[in-house]
């Protein structure tokens, strides 16, 4: 290697590497910056190639209706929703990935954020993966600067 070259990033220094701004959106429900899943997944693709994903369990509960309220300011909340029983409400999955020649699992628990959002459990069951995943991603430290904010430290300040 040259002066002017760069030496080649970890697999570690590639995960962790910041998201560029123009994939970073604003949650509109107030719950910070987030990318999106398919960001996620090119991200895990890109750096440590083709990985395993399971649900290993769905988990499943009551949410609460809600009255309609005519001064709502969406149609839901105008219309109000009834409760839902034992539905879809996270799911807990499996992320395996190689990383540096070992495999590497990874589990965490997806949340299905609005859960009347969704027609059926199997779309309930897609949002909790998705946002697993993502979960699943930041323990390899995939968007850990994201969740981090002011915090973040593995640009060399630890």
């Amino acid at each position: 290697m040259t002066a002017t070259e760069e030496p080649t990033p970890t697999i570690l220094g590639r995960l962790t590497k910041p998201f560029a701004p123009h994939v970073i959106h604003r949650n509109p429900s107030g719950g910070g910056d987030y990318v999106s899943h398919s960001v996620v997944v090119q991200k895990l693709l890109a750096v440590v190639g083709p990985f395993d994903f399971a649900i290993v369990e769905l988990i499943r509960g009551d949410v609460p209706g809600s009255a309609p309220n005519p001064a709502g300011t969406s149609r839901r909340a105008r219309d109000g929703v009834p409760a839902l029983t034992n539905v879809v409400v996270g799911a807990l999955c499996e992320l395996t990935v190689q990383y540096e020649g070992r495999p590497v699992t990874i589990r965490e628990v997806g949340d299905v954020e609005h859960p009347h959002n969704w027609p059926t459990d199997g779309a309930r069951a897609k949002d909790a993966a998705s946002d697993a995943i993502k979960r699943c991603a930041m323990r390899l430290g995939v968007g850990l600067h994201l969740w981090a904010g002011d915090e973040w430290l593995l640009d060399g300040h630890v």
